[in-house]
């Protein structure tokens, strides 16, 4: 794999360690996108039903060292970023910020959040309950996996 294009979309955080596992062993690039963008959205991935974006000046040593805390089972989070805005992924328990690596989820949340815990799904489960009733559902359904 050459290079990353820009809009790339993973499906969630296997599928982003594998795309930048083979970024780093098939490119010496010193950006994800080459050089070329810096900006948020170059990747998209989903974390524990939130979509996240990965910016395009994410460095080697950065995602060298997301690779290192993510294979090792580190949890995610939503924490401020530098301009305060609640929307900045980080790893690790407590919380650490990756120097060069920019992933960031779409739209601000809450509270700092944890993105991929075990209690994760179930909450998103009954997050959406309530647009079920809004759309004018009487009941919702869900198949157990």
């Amino acid at each position: 794999m050459p290079h990353i294009s820009r809009g790339h979309r993973c499906e969630d955080l296997t599928e982003l360690r594998t795309l930048l596992r083979d970024w780093l062993a098939s490119t010496g690039e010193a950006t994800v996108s080459g050089g070329t963008d810096v900006r948020s959205g170059y990747v998209s991935v989903v974390i524990g039903g939130v979509d996240c974006l990965l910016a395009g000046d994410t460095s080697r040593v950065g995602v060298e060292g997301f690779l290192a805390v993510a294979d090792a089972g580190a949890r995610s989070w939503v924490v401020p970023s530098r301009r305060g805005i609640q929307c900045q992924v980080v790893f690790g328990s407590p919380p650490q910020v990756i120097p060069g690596f920019y992933l960031y989820t779409a739209h601000p949340v809450g509270p700092p959040v944890e993105l991929d815990g075990p209690a994760i799904v179930p909450l998103r489960i009954l997050q959406g309950l309530p647009r079920c009733t809004d759309a004018g559902t009487s009941r919702c359904a869900s198949c157990p996996a």
